[in-house]
């Protein structure tokens, strides 16, 4: 579709976010590689829909290099596991000697796709979430997951699951040393006034720019606060984002 490709080109997007969302808890990447006629279709118990699997990894890197943007993977930190998502970062920037490297160029791509940045889950604090547990487990998942994908590329950037209150402290404390930045996603809602009436249009929009400030702030505070930050410069990656309308 020359047409989109031309369209997206116009955003002039610095970095795309693959899967992403509550998607990805259920994602098995290794069913979306290979001849798009033959991979088998998957439920996609987040959104109760049938997954076609047509997009995967391969489309996805082929996409963001003709558009010249930076990739970003998330894996599945949900019902995913440690060797999955390392596995999922040999196909992407291993040598075409590596198992999965061997596989990549296979499915004709012998040059590895060179991925900086890749997420470890996404609002794994939800119980919307598959995969959700107790933050007490997950900070115990989420470094096991990490400590899978550097011991197979060491010089990627990992992005933390983030939400600015407990989960957000807990992931500062335990998590630091697995982790290059760290996510916060928000969506804000209109306002009313006391009679039900909509609050006016700059009102609104300043929901946002407010919500940004906030996430900043805490994070400023953490940095403060914990120990084991002292020395790290652990960026918000900011990477969902937008406002809700209606209930």
């Amino acid at each position: 579709r020359p047409d989109t490709i031309a369209l997206l080109k116009q955003l002039k997007s610095g970095i795309y976010r693959f899967p992403g969302g509550n998607f990805v808890s259920n994602h098995d990447w290794r069913d979306a590689i290979g001849d798009p006629d033959r991979r088998p279709p998957r439920w996609d118990y987040a959104w109760n829909v049938m997954q076609p699997n047509d997009v995967g990894t391969d489309e996805f890197m082929v996409l963001c290099g003709l558009l010249d943007v930076e990739p970003y993977i998330t894996v599945n930190a949900g019902f995913g596991e440690p060797r999955a998502a390392a596995d999922w970062v040999e196909y992407a920037n291993g040598a075409a000697d590596t198992p999965m490297g061997k596989l990549r160029a296979q499915n004709g791509h012998p040059e590895p796709f060179d991925c900086t940045y890749w997420a470890v889950g996404n609002e794994m604090y939800g119980n919307w979430q598959k995969g959700h547990m107790p933050l007490e487990d997950y900070v115990k998942k989420h470094q096991a997951v990490a400590e899978a994908m550097r011991s197979v590329d060491d010089s990627i950037k990992l992005v933390a699951v983030g939400s600015v209150g407990p989960w957000s402290e807990r992931m500062m404390q335990d998590c630091a040393e697995h982790m290059d930045l760290i996510s916060e996603h928000f969506y804000v809602r209109e306002r009313h006034m006391p009679d039900g009436t909509p609050e006016d249009v700059a009102l609104h929009v300043s929901l946002t720019r407010d919500r940004v400030r906030e996430v900043a702030n805490a994070h400023r505070d953490y940095r403060s606060r914990f120990e084991s930050l002292k020395g790290k410069d652990i960026r918000i990656a900011l990477d969902e984002w937008n406002y809700w309308y209606g209930p």
